[in-house]
């Protein structure tokens, strides 16, 4: 082999090697001899049991009897994390919604935008899944990420079982959303439209189109063949996209 050969077979080995990401902190159902990193609150508002569903070791978040207030899972990292980096909720795909990680305090995350997330639609597989989110800072310069007690906390909403959760130090890989038959079918082939709510104001078309991509694949599995957004067109009126 010609020493040029053997420079292109490392180069290709030395660039496999920095795309696989790095686990920084996790939580997993079940596993109590885990390291620390990843704390799943047991509060009000998010109470859990550890439970078995689909075959797998899951915490099952109880419902809250709180009218003004969804029942959520409460989660920290008690553990030094650099920013970007990515947060992904393994859970069981049980039912239809949207998953959500917000702020809750100003230890919190800051708003993640839809460019920013991948895998929330939830489509009723019954099958493990995973929920990314990029995670670019903390909400404010002046917070650094942590409290006092130095934990940054965020809140999961949309999701009832939840298997793990893992930060990652670079993106890892994002996984293909599964093709679901229409839980509605009808006999005649008509339109059927659905507004998303992802209206694009001048300059932030990307964002539009990436609310499109994480919901469309929930709209689709409700029934609908078809979703409705509108962008800003010179400043003054709206039209309609339809897709």
């Amino acid at each position: 082999m010609s020493l040029l050969g053997r420079w292109a077979i490392t180069a290709i080995l030395l660039v496999c090697s920095t795309a696989q990401a790095a686990e920084i902190a996790r939580w997993e159902a079940g596993k109590t001899d885990q390291p620390s990193g990843v704390i799943l609150v047991n509060a009000e508002g998010g109470k859990w049991t550890l439970a078995q569903h689909s075959n797998v070791e899951v915490a099952s978040l109880e419902p809250t009897h709180d009218y003004y207030r969804r029942a959520e899972f409460i989660a920290k990292v008690n553990k030094s994390t650099p920013f970007p980096f990515w947060l992904v909720l393994e859970y069981v795909d049980d039912g239809y919604g949207l998953i959500s990680v917000g702020p809750a305090s100003q230890r919190g995350l800051r708003y993640i935008p839809w460019s920013h997330q991948w895998g929330v639609a939830r489509l009723n597989t019954g099958r493990i899944r995973r929920a990314t989110f990029r995670v670019d800072g903390p909400p404010s310069p002046s917070a650094g990420g942590a409290g006092a007690e130095g934990l940054l906390e965020f809140h999961i909403n949309g999701v009832e079982y939840l298997h793990a959760i893992y930060v990652d130090d670079s993106q890892p890989e994002i996984e293909p959303v599964p093709d679901v038959k229409p839980t509605i079918q009808f006999d005649d082939a008509f339109q059927r439209d659905s507004n998303i709510g992802a209206d694009s104001p001048l300059g932030e078309e990307a964002e539009g189109l990436a609310a499109v991509r994480n919901m469309a694949p929930l709209v689709r599995a409700l029934g609908f063949n078809g979703v409705e957004s509108y962008v800003q067109w010179n400043m003054e009126r709206w039209i309609v996209i339809r897709c």
